[in-house]
């Protein structure tokens, strides 16, 4: 594969750097969406959706990485499908995503119940942290942490 849908292919010389440029593309996403939680902001739409692009583009490069730093990845996985604004916009990118979230539930059987909880975030309402209330009520205690 090596390359994301129909995106220019990327060649990765260093994962290490890669797996972490990602995550700070993910952190960039996030950042916009402390400023406008609108998943589809007429203000960050446009960066989101690049940052997105380019952690697919990066992922798809790193698909035979022997390193397999899934748990990095899956991070920048995350704030990708929320970069690209869910499926009503962006439908082949984010079948694309679940399929490789879906290998990443492979590896990590344990976790993967708690990961299924995100799937419907981008989709499930126009604003982030509305969405992510109902996520954490979905999971309880053990996302918040509390004794």
């Amino acid at each position: 594969m090596g390359t994301f849908l129909c995106y220019p292919r990327l060649i990765v010389v260093n994962p290490f750097y890669a797996v972490h440029l990602n995550t700070w593309r993910a952190l960039s996403i996030y950042v916009s969406l402390m400023r406008d939680p609108s998943i589809i902001s007429t203000l960050y739409f446009s960066e989101r959706l690049d940052q997105a692009i380019e952690i697919c583009r990066s992922l798809a490069a790193l698909e035979n990485d022997p390193s397999n730093r899934w748990a990095g990845k899956y991070f920048a996985m995350l704030f990708a499908k929320l970069g690209f604004g869910g499926r009503r916009y962006s439908r082949e990118e984010l079948d694309w995503l679940l399929e490789c979230c879906a290998e990443w539930g492979k590896l990590f059987p344990l976790a993967w119940e708690s990961v299924q909880a995100f799937e419907g975030l981008w989709d499930a309402h126009d604003n982030f942290w509305i969405a992510m209330n109902g996520v954490i009520s979905r999971l309880g205690e053990w996302w918040t942490d509390r004794d």
